[in-house]
């Protein structure tokens, strides 16, 4: 048996860490939308969301750590803002200006007060455009679900929270990479 560095082990893309994300997150999104829109676990035995959660960062961190050790600070900051960024701001549009105004119109037959509303579509979109998930819904859009009666609140997007701590983990990354912590690290 030979003892490889794993960084040498885990070079390139030969390896599963794609495919146990994209299993992990799907396990995430079904644990979400069980909650969301049933208000209650998928499972009552084992904690989906949880391990999704889970098995997503811990193997996030180790892609995250090694792409901080290769790349200079400017640019791991550059790739990280880009894969947080663009996905967080179509999805804040989209339900700004799609699913909102759609179920709000079905709801009332018009659009008036969604927009200006201290809890309308503007202050959602500014709310949430950094990755903070300040403002959980719009309005009373989707207060009406299971999870909204439970919570008493609209909740639109129930995933989102998570961004401030990837943030906050990136941060924590990057600081590690200034003080060559990581390029010290076996």
């Amino acid at each position: 048996m030979t003892v490889v560095p794993l960084s040498n082990a885990y070079a390139g893309r030969a390896n599963s860490f794609g495919f146990l994300r994209l299993c992990f997150a799907v396990a995430v999104v079904l644990a979400h939308t069980a909650v969301i829109g049933y208000a209650r676990p998928l499972t009552e035995v084992v904690d989906v969301a949880g391990l999704g959660v889970a098995g997503f960062f811990g193997i996030s961190g180790f892609l995250i750590t090694r792409s901080a050790r290769r790349a200079s600070l400017p640019r791991y900051l550059w790739h990280r803002a880009l894969r947080i960024w663009p996905g967080l701001w179509v999805c804040l549009l989209f339900i700004g200006f799609v699913v909102a105004p759609i179920v709000w119109y079905a709801d009332r037959g018009n659009l008036d007060g969604l927009w200006r509303h201290p809890a309308g579509v503007v202050n959602f979109l500014q709310a949430n455009w950094w990755g903070g998930y300040r403002q959980q819904g719009i309005m009373d859009v989707f207060r009406d679900t299971p999870y909204g009666d439970l919570v008493r609140k609209s909740v639109l997007d129930g995933s989102l929270w998570t961004l401030s701590y990837e943030i906050f983990c990136y941060l924590i990354v990057a600081s590690l990479a200034v003080v060559a912590v990581l390029r010290r690290a076996r």
